[in-house]
């Protein structure tokens, strides 16, 4: 299917005529994995993915304690549709998409049912390895008909937050079908915990941590043992 049909098609949005879309992928490769994919062929497509023009951002993160689980967050300027039919279609995925099932040991996780609602994001040099940085994901199951009320508790906090020193993005991301359901993925400098040294106990977080609980169906699912090893970023700031 070719660019130009997948525009006429009302229910896929090209880039600039709908939402911004984030996603997440998770794989848990096997031992080896990054010599047996050179071993099959591939050839690296990040330099070629970033040129596309729905591309907006694009993060590799390793488990610290588990180095062969990996976990990408993405964001495009298009529909999950348009991003499903022409960007995983492109001709530089092909060896990719042919030889992955043989490098990991479950097949990939991806996470596509959400829509980016807010987001603020420096500009990263993609070839650029210092200081450390790391990154984390936190899942909110919010009581039913309290969404706007998290919404007021959280985005002071992003607000503040985000003029950090420490500060490089953050992105929240809401389920499609799903309205209390919400996942943030962030990017610092340095590593969680001197996050946790330096980040947790300011007095915003401490004021935000006790009203919080007040909205979530659940604790807090929050996954902090993320290594950035990889971004592209041209930097976005997005509000709703």
């Amino acid at each position: 299917m070719s660019d130009q049909s997948i525009e006429r098609n009302s229910s896929i949005v090209p880039v600039g005529e709908g939402n911004l879309f984030g996603f997440i992928v998770r794989f848990d490769f096997k031992p080896g994995w990054e010599e047996e994919r050179t071993r099959q062929g591939f050839v690296d497509f990040i330099a070629t993915m970033i040129q596309e023009p729905t591309f907006v951002n694009f993060f590799r993160l390793e488990d610290r304690t588990q180095p062969n689980r990996v976990v990408l967050y993405e964001t495009w300027n298009c529909s999950k549709e348009y991003f499903l039919e022409v960007e995983m279609k492109r001709p530089y995925r092909e060896t990719y998409e042919r030889i992955l099932p043989s490098l990991v040991r479950t097949p990939r996780e991806m996470q596509l049912d959400w829509r980016l609602v807010r987001s603020e994001s420096h500009p990263l040099d993609p070839n650029s390895d210092e200081p450390e940085k790391f990154g984390f994901f936190v899942h909110f199951q919010i009581q039913p008909g309290k969404e706007s009320e998290f919404r007021g508790l959280l985005d002071p906090l992003l607000d503040t937050m985000s003029k950090e020193a420490r500060f490089i993005n953050y992105f929240l991301l809401q389920h499609e079908s799903d309205a209390g359901r919400f996942v943030i993925y962030e990017t610092w400098f340095g590593t969680a915990e001197e996050f946790l040294k330096v980040e947790m106990p300011r007095p915003y977080r401490q004021q935000y941590e006790k009203a919080v609980a007040g909205v979530l169906a659940k604790p807090r699912e929050i996954e902090r043992d993320w290594k950035l090893l990889y971004a592209a970023d041209r930097g976005s700031a997005l509000r709703e």
